[in-house]
């Protein structure tokens, strides 16, 4: 009875060292994991060469002063962060293009030997110049760029309307010299993001398909950034799409991969 007694004292006491000492080993390998950030996000320039109707970019592009970082704020930034173990970064702005970004191909080529090893970013592809083109075709194996191209208009007119500038075919001819880097490369990957409307239907089966044929993926997202409220469903002419509250919140996605 006594020797009972005994073990069922030390049960509660086993239990709650070897909670602590497995609360203490998470804690460790999440304090490890999380000491440095998954991605550094990095804005390269301010200037944008859309006006977005969802966007609030046209609304402060006449009062804000245009910049690029040099490359040598850039590099500096990238070194300190490698040094960290930092090994991702994003260049994604929140309201302008990289590839309106002229120094974008200087810092992919730094970007090739910095110890970074995965460059993201979210674009138009208006601004796809051969400069660029030269930059991703020679990005070797020690670096990996994930690009995501943004558009929405399913065909010239929505294009016009939402994206706020005439460059549908163009961009679309962007998209054919993006799809064919990306086959030729294995450093590289592509998609697009779309965003769906009011009375989409046709044009965005049609476009779909256009996609399929140049073997790029792409994804529907069903909702609209509200901008911290600043935007209405009235100001977007959208009567039956849903805005989204934060930047981050997606309504619902619909996947859409090429066959190969």
């Amino acid at each position: 009875m006594k020797n009972t007694i005994v073990k069922l004292r030390k049960k509660p006491i086993q239990t709650f060292l070897k909670r602590f000492v497995l609360k203490n080993f998470y804690l460790n390998k999440a304090e490890k994991k999380y000491q440095v950030p998954e991605v550094l996000y990095i804005e390269g320039t301010n200037l944008c060469n859309a006006k977005c109707v969802f966007c609030y970019y046209p609304v402060i592009a006449d009062t804000i002063v245009k910049k690029h970082m040099t490359i040598d704020q850039f590099s500096n930034i990238v070194n300190q962060f490698v040094k960290m173990g930092g090994k991702k970064i994003s260049i994604t702005p929140t309201m302008s293009d990289p590839l309106a970004d002229p120094l974008l191909p200087e810092r992919i080529e730094f970007l090739k030997t910095s110890g970074i090893q995965m460059l993201s970013f979210y674009t138009n592809l208006i601004s796809f110049k051969q400069k660029m083109r030269e930059a991703l075709n020679s990005l070797g194996d020690t670096l990996k760029v994930k690009i995501n191209v943004s558009f929405t208009g399913f065909d010239q007119k929505s294009y016009n309307k939402f994206m706020g500038v005439d460059k549908f075919e163009f961009v679309k001819k962007n998209l054919e010299k993006l799809s064919e880097s990306s086959r030729s490369n294995n450093s590289l990957t592509s998609s697009v993001t779309m965003r769906d409307y009011d009375d989409s239907g046709k044009s965005k089966t049609e476009f779909l398909q256009y996609l399929k044929s140049i073997n790029m993926s792409s994804k529907v997202e069903y909702g609209f950034d509200t901008w911290g409220g600043c935007w209405k469903i009235i100001s977007l002419n959208l009567s039956n799409c849903q805005l989204k509250k934060g930047l981050k919140e997606l309504v619902h996605v619909e996947f859409h991969l090429p066959s190969h």
